[in-house]
């Protein structure tokens, strides 16, 4: 018959060893769920914010239209503005339908007037090329890396 004192240590060990397994799950798990929540943030970046390179998408943001580079259009509905004469922040002579993909030929910082007659500030402007009505300029505001949803 086996001693029942010389158990107590082999199922003193097991209750440590289930208690850390249990505490190595709880931390797997909680690192799990931070991983997943920075995956699903948004990474949206805008042209204006950081340099944008290969493919990306016209938006009308919040800042594109506080600049009057975006606006309605009854036939094409929400459009952003371009110029096929250089960076503009007026006098523009394409407009794309948002959300329209490009892909970026260069950028260049360019100091531009949004309105007649005002201060000129500086601002990034990307060349893009389109996929069927050529290139034009367009201000960082209004080019994402992702579409507006």
């Amino acid at each position: 018959m086996r001693n029942s004192s010389a158990l107590l240590p082999t199922t003193a060990a097991t209750a440590v060893g289930r208690w850390a397994v249990r505490v190595a799950l709880l931390l797997l798990l909680t690192g799990l769920v931070s991983a997943c929540s920075l995956l699903n943030r948004d990474s949206r970046l805008y042209g204006d914010q950081e340099a944008l390179t290969g493919t990306a998408y016209l938006v009308c943001s919040e800042g594109c239209a506080d600049r009057a580079q975006c606006g309605d259009s009854p036939e094409k509905g929400r459009v952003v503005l371009l110029s096929t004469r250089g960076p503009a922040g007026q006098q523009h002579d394409l407009s794309l339908t948002e959300n329209a993909a490009v892909t970026i030929v260069e950028a260049r910082d360019e100091g531009i007037s949004l309105v007649q007659g005002g201060a000129p500030a500086v601002a990034r402007f990307y060349l893009v090329n389109t996929l069927d009505r050529g290139a034009g300029w367009v201000a960082g505001w209004c080019v994402s890396n992702q579409p507006n949803p």
